[in-house]
């Protein structure tokens, strides 16, 4: 379409068409349709948007007949956060932030936090499962987590996720991420007290039960 929201293509007049639009629902925040022949505002499509099955209406241009198929997008659902310090409160930039189906498990995207600390998801479909959860982190300042504010497995969304609902209304989802704490310690060797390099040590949780390891040094 062109800055007016017109399109128009040139296309062969001996068979019929469908017309569906294929946007990029996180850019614009909108939800993609099928053509239904001006019958009601289009049948919405999200990964699936084959016209054949999913009730489609052809348009015949035989006889160079000049058809016209209008749409009237409606918004997508969206959830925003705010990325902060438990601590300190402060925002948190470039922290990786994802959301996906509990129900499925299916990622459906990810993106990172901007100077203020706050993201926003577009261009989702209105279901009423969705998890938000850091991924990345600059550097292991802080300890990941799933909103809202649960320690994050390496599957947030099947134990620890609180599901978003979006099926009426855009939900914000902040988190307030906690410092990671540590341990360090030296291993030896018993008999002559020297300092054991390259000996790997594994960390796991009672929640999550997923090892965290590191390795001596030299």
């Amino acid at each position: 379409t062109d800055d007016a929201g017109q399109y128009q293509v040139v296309v062969d007049p001996l068979t019929d068409y469908y017309v569906v639009t294929t946007h990029n629902r996180e850019f614009h925040g909108l939800i993609n349709e099928i053509w239904d022949g001006d019958l009601g505002s289009g049948i919405p499509c999200y990964d699936d948007c084959a016209p054949i099955p999913n009730g489609g209406v052809k348009i015949n241009v035989a006889d160079g007949n000049t058809a016209v198929a209008n749409f009237d997008l409606n918004p997508a659902a969206m959830i925003s956060g705010t990325v902060t310090d438990e601590t300190t409160t402060d925002p948190l930039a470039s922290v990786r932030m994802c959301v996906a189906i509990q129900s499925t498990g299916w990622w459906v995207s990810c993106r990172d936090t901007d100077v203020n600390g706050e993201y926003t998801f577009k261009g989702l479909e209105p279901l009423s499962d969705y998890v938000v959860f850091t991924w990345k982190l600059n550097g292991n300042a802080y300890y990941r987590e799933t909103y809202s504010d649960q320690p994050c497995c390496d599957f947030p969304w099947i134990d620890t996720g609180t599901p978003i609902d979006v099926t009426s209304t855009d939900q914000v989802a902040d988190l307030a991420l906690t410092p990671s704490a540590s341990i360090s310690s030296t291993i030896t060797d018993s008999a002559t007290g020297s300092p054991i390099a390259n000996v790997e040590v594994l960390l796991a949780t009672e929640q999550c039960g997923l090892p965290v390891s590191n390795t001596t040094d030299s």
